[in-house]
């Protein structure tokens, strides 16, 4: 379970394919100085939102904890950061995963818990703003993430046969860096394809554009809080001047 999520596993590749991620670059792990070891991922996800845009970069650091024990133990935890989105630099999502084993090839569960962080406090309405995106995007990502894992379990599915699982589990193992580098790009170039991504300029173009349309957005939104604001001081003179001749 800990090589299909945090290697650069043939699993992984698919799921974040499938899930229109592409550009994808990761580390290898490394101590911290801590005792524990670090990796980081950065990449680009495609999103169908008029208010965030078509594309957002996000970096993707884990840390997996010195308590963990190979093959026995996995206590890993991702910090996730989007940076192309309205509010981008108030907030980030926390995983923290929990793998533990009960035999040889199996583990007792998967547990990931999750939470919305924030760097500096928002007010009222971009926080609701906030929570309610990530919120659903980090539901849509775990169903499709439990599915895959479902469908990786079960003997006989697209993604492995029961007949060769033996082999394909020894194949992940001696993958070398070179070969899953390769891997790695080609997911991403035959995405990017599908999707319609012909090459890096247009998707720069359409990152701009949809930084554009969040900078409009967020302009109007100003400019109806600053009517709302003139308004309401309006209202309360008017209501002081009727109160002062009723007396």
């Amino acid at each position: 379970m800990f090589a299909l999520l945090f290697t650069a596993s043939r699993f992984m590749q698919k799921f974040y394919a499938s899930r229109k991620v592409f550009d994808l670059e990761s580390s290898s792990w490394q101590p911290d100085g801590n005792s524990n070891q670090t990796r980081t991922l950065t990449y680009t996800i495609t999103i169908n939102n008029p208010l965030v845009g078509k594309f957002t970069s996000a970096t993707d650091k884990q840390i997996l904890y010195k308590e963990s024990q190979e093959g026995q133990l996995y206590n890993v935890d991702t910090e996730v950061i989007t940076h192309d989105v309205p509010y981008h630099d108030y907030f980030y999502t926390v995983n923290k995963y929990c793998i533990s084993r009960t035999s040889k090839h199996k583990c007792r569960r998967l547990r990931v818990i999750t939470d919305v962080k924030y760097r500096k406090q928002p007010w009222g309405l971009v926080k609701t703003f906030i929570e309610r995106n990530s919120w659903s995007g980090l539901e849509d990502y775990f169903k499709q993430l439990e599915l895959d894992l479902l469908a990786e379990e079960t003997p006989g599915s697209q993604l492995q046969d029961s007949s060769k699982a033996s082999s394909i589990r020894r194949r992940r193992r001696t993958h070398s860096r070179s070969h899953t580098d390769h891997l790695t790009k080609h997911s991403s170039q035959h995405d990017s394809g599908e999707a319609g991504l012909d090459t890096p300029q247009e998707i720069s173009g359409k990152r701009k554009d949809g930084i554009r349309r969040n900078t409009i957005v967020i302009i109007v939104m100003s400019v109806f809080l600053v009517l709302l604001v003139i308004l309401n001081i309006t209202l309360f003179l008017k209501l002081s001047k009727i109160e002062h001749a009723a007396q």
